[in-house]
């Protein structure tokens, strides 16, 4: 298993959907750590960053503005959802277990395509998403039941 290369194939999924937004892509770190391989990269615009990182499987999706600001794919698609920007259900990572890592990117392809207010929107929309995300954590233990 090569974890930089499963990388490389998940970014030339993405690619095509993330250039029509206008967002390059940008290598990571690889390499071994106590965990085994890994690799990381982002695809960017000027003050947005979409993160990620494969070990073993995709793992690590993140969404970052100004550099400053930060929330997981998970509270993402939770948040547009509840603020009617999409009506897909996440297809990412919950459907993805055991696919396989291009799978995942499929899935995460999927998800984005469903769910572009973070790539395709003003900064203003993208800020409400991520107060939305800090104004309603999602529930643990017994209060997510």
């Amino acid at each position: 298993m090569n974890s930089k290369q499963d990388l490389n194939d998940g970014v030339e999924i993405l690619k095509p959907l993330m250039g029509k937004h206008d967002f390059t892509y940008i290598e990571g770190d690889s390499g071994v750590s106590s965990g085994g391989l890994f690799a990381s990269g982002c695809f960017k615009t000027c003050d947005r960053r979409f993160k990620f990182s494969v070990r073993y499987t995709l793992g690590h999706v993140y969404y970052e503005v100004f550099g400053r600001r930060g929330i997981s794919h998970e509270d993402y698609m939770r948040a547009v959802k509840a603020l009617g920007y999409t009506t897909s259900d996440p297809q990412y990572p919950a459907a993805s277990q055991g696919g396989g890592i291009s799978d995942s990117f499929r899935r995460l392809y999927n998800d984005i395509k469903n769910a572009s207010t973070f790539f395709s929107e003003s900064d203003d929309k993208v800020e409400y998403i991520f107060d939305w995300v800090e104004n309603n954590p999602k529930k643990k233990g017994l209060g997510a039941v």
